[in-house]
């Protein structure tokens, strides 16, 4: 993208069913400007975390809603 200057990037999630944790930590880092891209989501729901959040460690579970609250709030 960079060669053809596109600086922004459109994450269309609607189609995802679930998304397990590596795919959650790629979306954080993403989203918040590892790539040097403006990344924007769209279509992110809570349902597609449900089965990730439901099969954590219970010290995980706050670190992981926070991180789901902040990208389907990115939607």
């Amino acid at each position: 993208m960079y060669a053809t200057g596109e600086r922004a990037l459109l994450l269309e999630l609607s189609a995802v069913t679930s998304c397990d944790r590596d795919g959650l930590e790629g979306l954080t880092a993403l989203t918040e400007g590892s790539s040097g891209l403006t990344v924007d989501v769209a279509g992110a729901r809570w349902g597609q975390f449900l089965a990730l959040i439901g099969s954590a460690d219970v010290v995980d579970v706050r670190a992981l809603h926070g991180a789901v609250r902040a990208l389907v709030g990115r939607a």
